[in-house]
Formats: structure tokens, sequence, C-alpha cells
């Protein structure tokens, strides 16, 4: 899903208020997350390097029906109090511990702040996908996914997470995709302050297999 403004290119993708507006609204689907690509610094590893990772909701997982190979992955709980734990790729895992189990419990620093490793995903998993135009970069750590207070209020701003799903039973993507932007719209033009009504108007939203 993502959105665009007057259903036309560019397309944006969703804001913090936008996804938590359509959250209790998406009977649509049986399970979905939002996400943001961005690169990390990872130190305490000869070399320190630039990753890219991911803050991604926990319901990412679930979403795209995989497992940790070690492990564990994240809960909504750690999302909500932004505890500071990690799932790490397989690749990473490989080339920078040097595929030691006891990664498990272990904390390394990203940006400066420590995280513990509770997983590591399996070899051939990789997300996000390429080819979308945001947030298209395959990650090496994933991380809870808390909403500050001032995200949950811009409104009209910070377009750059995106959003995966999986349809409920027995729903069809067009189907999907004609719920999604009525609701979308309509939360928009709900809660958007005054002087962003006329971007609210515009607001809509699709999904796309």
């Amino acid at each position: 899903s993502g959105f665009a403004a007057e259903g036309k290119p560019p397309r944006w993708g969703f804001s913090a208020p936008d996804y938590l507006a359509f959250e209790p609204r998406a009977s649509m689907f049986s399970s979905f997350a939002i996400f943001r690509n961005r690169e990390y610094e990872l130190a305490d590893v000869d070399p320190p390097e630039r990753i890219m990772g991911i803050r991604a909701t926990a319901a990412l997982f679930e979403t795209l029906g995989v497992k940790p190979a070690m492990g564990t992955v994240y809960s909504r709980a750690d999302d909500e109090a932004g505890r500071p734990v990690a799932v790490i790729s397989h690749r990473l895992w490989k080339r920078k511990f040097g595929g030691d189990p006891g990664i498990l419990g272990r904390a390394i620093r990203i940006d400066r702040r420590p995280y513990t490793v509770i997983g590591v995903m399996p070899e051939r998993f990789s997300f996000p996908n390429r080819g979308p135009e945001l947030n298209n970069t395959p990650a090496d750590v994933f991380l809870p996914r808390p909403f500050s207070a001032g995200e949950r209020q811009a409104f009209g701003s910070n377009y750059n997470n995106s959003v995966v799903a999986r349809l409920a039973p027995g729903m069809s993507a067009a189907q999907a995709d004609t719920a999604v932007r009525a609701i979308v719209n309509a939360n928009a033009r709900e809660l958007y302050p005054a002087p962003l009504s006329g971007l609210a108007e515009k607001v809509s939203a699709s999904v796309v297999p």
C-alpha cells in the first residue's frame, strides 16, 4: 500500500498518524505491518560499518509468513515500549559474527546504542524487496517500530513509511484496493487539522500485489 497525490505519481509512503488511524479499520487484511528503511552504524565489530536496517512493527514477520532460523522475533509490546532488541539477517550473522550461535542474547551497538540480539533470520530470507520506489533495500537488522508522540500528531508530513499486508481469507486484491482507498481518504478528511483540509481531500491509497 502507498499514498499518492490525487491517485497520480509521485507516490508517497504512509505517515504514522494515517497508519495508526487505518490500523483498527483494516479488516480486509489478516495481518499487516509498517516499515521504513534506514542506514545504521554497527560498532563494536572489526571494522565498524554502515549497514541497512528497517524499523518495522512486529506483525512484519507474521505477515510475511517467516520464522527466524534461530531465536525469536520481537513482539507488539516491544514495539510499544521501544525495547532495544534486534533481529539480524543470516548474512550479517555470518559476515560480522562468524556464525557464532552465541550471538543470541549478545548486545550489539547500533547508532551508539546497545541492542540485544534475539533472533537470526533464515539464510534465504531477504526483505524489503528491491523495486518499489520507497523502502526498497534488503535489511541486515530489524528493529521494533515505536511511534513517538510527535509522530502520532504529524498529519500531512513524513510520508516515508511503507506497508505490507496479507489479504484476509476470501478477500481479493481488487476488493481490498477499493476498501483501502475509501478508509484512508475518510480518515484523512476526519482527522487532518483544518489548515490541511485541501491535502486531506487528495489523500488516497492503493493495494498492489
